[in-house]
């Protein structure tokens, strides 16, 4: 037994029994408030996509995760949103984020990450050299060698996160030129965190999609945000919340 594989039974031995409830290989569509002992025959060398979103499997279970993405070599999207997932369960994925080479796209929204655990994962982030999101390059065949790239897609919303969580992403984007996507959507950043996240994003040209909606961002700021967003020379798509139910989104297409 190789110890990837040992690090995969360790994680269906400690979480509860999972049955699937859609198998279309090489993606898996689990739920672990159901208990029966199908996890085991599901997580193989050929599985791409786990989704464990609305469960209970709170930081023990995220830990389990952790240690198995460690080791594993085929997972490109994990999504354990709305988990209860609290600074200990973020610590773990920022660990196994420095080590994985192949998982692309992270959906942790819907869970307690707060400021603090935002650090770890950023500095994750930064020193992880071979992940990428893949999702549409996978459905049309073009990639081929997914760890050439790097990660790309983190949605983190409707978690905690205030101005300190949007500023340790900024200071992560000044040096980080492939993360191109963040949601960080229904969280606590005001005026001040968006702003900077307006200055790196003036600078860095490779950031192509930021969701900000929902959060506690004043009319200056939006504002800031339409007309020195227009200093960019590459395309990039905005969305910002004036009202609960009104959507701005700023687009550059290319010249």
């Amino acid at each position: 037994m190789t110890h990837r594989r040992a690090a995969l039974l360790q994680l269906v031995i400690h979480l509860p029994s999972i049955p699937m409830l859609c198998n279309i290989d090489p993606t898996l569509y689990l739920r672990i408030k159901h208990l029966q002992h199908s996890l085991q025959n599901t997580l193989q060398s050929t599985l791409t996509t786990l989704i464990l979103a609305g469960n209970r499997i709170g930081s023990q279970g995220v830990e389990y995760i952790a240690n198995a993405l460690i080791h594993n070599t085929t997972l490109i999207e994990l999504d354990i949103s709305n988990n209860r997932i609290f600074a200990s369960g973020a610590e773990h994925l920022a660990n196994a984020l420095r080590r994985n080479q192949t998982l692309s796209v992270l959906k942790t929204n819907h869970n307690e990450i707060n400021d603090s655990d935002i650090e770890y994962l950023v500095k994750a982030l930064n020193e992880n050299h071979f992940v990428i999101d893949i999702f549409h390059l996978i459905r049309r065949h073009i990639l081929t060698d997914s760890s050439l790239y790097k990660l790309i897609t983190f949605v983190l919303s409707q978690n905690s996160i205030e101005d300190e969580g949007a500023q340790h992403f900024a200071n992560a984007l000044k040096s980080n030129q492939t993360l191109t996507s963040l949601s960080i959507s229904r969280n606590l950043v005001s005026s001040q965190g968006a702003n900077y996240l307006l200055d790196v994003l003036k600078e860095n040209q490779t950031f192509t999609y930021l969701n900000l909606t929902n959060n506690h961002i004043g009319e200056e700021a939006l504002e800031e945000f339409e007309i020195n967003v227009q200093e960019r020379t590459t395309p990039i798509t905005i969305k910002l919340a004036r009202k609960l139910y009104l959507t701005l989104e700023i687009k550059l297409n290319d010249q």
